[in-house]
């Protein structure tokens, strides 16, 4: 097991770090984590309740508590693998799906694209029109090596669910 790293409210960790493998220490506190490096993966759970600022690199998030329950802003590449993700997700960054399935529980105003390289992409708790789960995000799915393209929503079955929230009254909202 790796160290733990406290970060005070009101103080800010910047990592750097260019190399890649499972990252070992576990952050705690409210204070902001900006992550620059390479292409480290997040296994264990954090306990963040600040920031989560994704600037550089492409990390891999694979435990479902990687983020804490920090405001995560993404500026960069992130790789979701296998999660259930609860945190509010913001940011013109890019979140590439990988694995069998990823669940997207939070409300999210991210603007940049969702890239379904492998599995299902999950949307959990929401009306039919209110795509807030999303945000802005374009839907990207990868053709071949280095070919994307916009998926198109009859191409979506298989890729992409919504968990629908009912009405009070029971029924579905659409």
């Amino acid at each position: 097991t790796g160290s733990i790293v406290e970060i005070q409210s009101n103080s800010r960790i910047r990592f750097f770090d260019t190399g890649s493998g499972v990252l070992s220490q576990r952050f705690v506190g409210g204070g902001a984590f900006e992550y620059h490096g390479g292409t480290q993966e997040f296994a264990s759970a954090n306990f963040l309740t600040g920031d989560f600022l994704l600037v550089g690199g492409v990390p891999v998030i694979s435990h479902n508590n990687a983020f804490g329950t920090a405001f995560v802003s993404n500026l960069a590449d992130v790789v979701l693998r296998d999660v259930n993700i609860a945190n509010e997700l913001v940011g013109n960054g890019n979140y590439i799906i990988d694995g069998v399935s990823t669940y997207l529980g939070g409300t999210n105003r991210m603007s940049g694209t969702i890239d379904i390289r492998s599995g299902r992409l999950v949307i959990g708790d929401v009306a039919a029109r209110e795509l807030q789960r999303l945000g802005a995000a374009h839907l990207l799915s990868l053709v071949g090596p280095g070919n994307r393209q916009e998926v198109q929503p009859e191409r979506l079955a298989g890729l992409l669910e919504f968990i629908l929230r009912p009405k009070k009254d029971g029924t579905i909202h659409t």
